[in-house]
């Protein structure tokens, strides 16, 4: 049975998930950005006319500039928060989560909401210690069998040495 900082961890994982998933979606929306600007850097939008104002050419290419680093901070920042929340639930990468958590309290008003949570239930002692179990268990795992490990390698040379067998076979039938 899962104890109640198990549960905790569960629970902020799929939190994390949730917002993660969010701000991959809103993170699409730089994309609208991207297109007007190269709509007009390309001369098929003419916004001059519809604003009856001269636009300089620098500022379609800054539009467009603004546009890509806010599509990939975006996209980078919701993938981490994803990834934090898959390593919640495995109970590994303790100070990512940590990291990620700190960085969630400027999302205002739910991410400093789950920032703070996820803070205050990495930073109890039976978390601590549930991260170090799992680390020490996972060190502790035994691992496979050199024999079972195959690499490609060691699969080639076992396709070689097949070749030669069939090769020996048909030079003595011959």
């Amino acid at each position: 049975m899962k104890t109640t900082t198990e549960k905790n961890l569960d629970l902020l994982g799929t939190f994390h998930t949730v917002f993660g998933i969010i701000g991959v979606l809103m993170g699409l929306a730089p994309l609208l950005q991207i297109t007007i600007s190269i709509l007009t850097l390309s001369g098929m939008l003419n916004l001059a006319e519809a604003f009856e104002v001269e636009l300089p050419e620098w500022f379609g290419y800054s539009f467009l500039i603004l546009g890509i680093a806010s599509f990939v901070i975006s996209q980078t920042t919701a993938c981490l928060i994803l990834y934090s929340g898959r390593q919640l639930k495995k109970r590994r990468k303790r100070r990512l989560s940590f990291v990620v958590a700190c960085g969630l309290c400027l999302a205002f008003p739910l991410g400093t909401i789950l920032g703070i949570f996820t803070l205050i239930i990495l930073n109890q002692d039976e978390t601590k210690e549930l991260y170090q179990q799992v680390k020490a268990d996972r060190k502790s795992a035994p691992k496979p069998p050199e024999a079972l490990i195959s690499s490609t390698d060691t699969q080639q040379e076992e396709i070689n040495h097949r070749q030669n067998i069939s090769t020996q076979a048909t030079d003595k039938q011959a």
